[in-house]
């Protein structure tokens, strides 16, 4: 945005910016930072998906085809633990490079198995997982499994 006319009925204060008008989350999201194309790179990469992503069979390739370390959230039933979850997702310095998910009902159940998720816990529990796209199941895929409780800070 550099027109006044429109940086007027955007309520932009400072120019260059660039809106992104997404169909999740906030549904419009004004970047100002430098205008250099790392980093609007980074931030085409932190807005274009939503902040937390149910896994289901839609979304798995998406999710796991990016290269980005996932933190996963099984059990996502606890309201109290899903807001801390969620605070952390929507920090900036995460934002992009990490992908927050929920593995709930819809989640394919080999991917609780090859989590190492308790099948007879019905809590939530939190796993990162990293490797490189398209290589689920690998040996070479890293998990972690953070153990409870869940707050913002532990989560972090």
């Amino acid at each position: 945005v550099w027109n006044d006319k429109l940086k007027e009925a955007q309520g932009i204060k400072e120019t260059p910016a660039v809106i992104f008008y997404r169909t999740f989350d906030e549904r419009k999201v004004v970047y100002k930072g430098k205008w250099k194309r790392k980093a609007l790179q980074e931030a085409i990469q932190a807005y274009q998906r939503p902040t937390v992503l149910d896994v289901t069979e839609d979304t798995t390739p998406e999710i796991f085809e990016n290269p980005a370390p996932k933190v996963l959230m099984v059990n996502p039933s606890d309201e109290n633990v899903f807001e801390a979850f969620y605070k952390v997702a929507t920090k900036k310095k995460y934002k992009g490079r990490y992908v927050f998910c929920t593995v709930g009902d819809n989640a394919d159940p080999e991917l609780k198995e090859f989590l190492g998720s308790d099948p007879d816990l019905l809590d939530p529990e939190v796993f990162i997982y990293a490797d490189s796209p398209n290589a689920m199941h690998s040996d070479t895929a890293l998990k972690y499994y953070l153990p409870p409780p869940y707050t913002a800070e532990s989560i972090e």
